[in-house]
């Protein structure tokens, strides 16, 4: 390295490189992921690696498997296949079934209200 004029101590950030994500990293991500789908806010295979990516790039651990740092389809649906998760297709909704009246809307912004009150004003996002 020094006859290419390159310091040894350039890299400082340290970077875990390996082939697949740990059972660690696995076990960090499922819980949120699932309470997602408890919401009813669904996730495409295309969102779950994006998450994974944004993991595992916040922690410093770099999949050497993953082309650019991104799950690919097959490891997303096995993940998928391990935490007991499947994919669906969305139905049509009948829009009496989807309509929001105004009775609706305050009793949601009541029971918000009633319990946000034990939140601290820092931890409810604004924007």
């Amino acid at each position: 390295m020094a006859h290419f004029g390159i310091n040894k101590g350039i890299h400082s950030a340290t970077v875990n490189h390996s082939k697949a994500p740990t059972s660690a990293d696995e076990s960090a991500l499922a819980p949120s992921v699932i309470k997602l789908c408890e919401w009813r806010k669904p996730l495409t295979c295309v969102e779950l690696s994006m998450i994974v990516k944004s993991y595992l790039g916040r922690t410093g651990h770099v999949v050497d498997a993953f082309r650019n740092k991104t799950p690919g389809p097959k490891w997303t649906l096995s993940w998928m296949k391990r935490h007991k998760l499947v994919q669906r297709l969305a139905k049509n909704v009948k829009a009496a079934r989807a309509e929001l009246n105004e009775e609706f809307i305050q009793s949601s912004f009541d029971h918000f209200q009633k319990e946000s009150k034990s939140v601290p004003e820092g931890n409810i996002m604004t924007r």
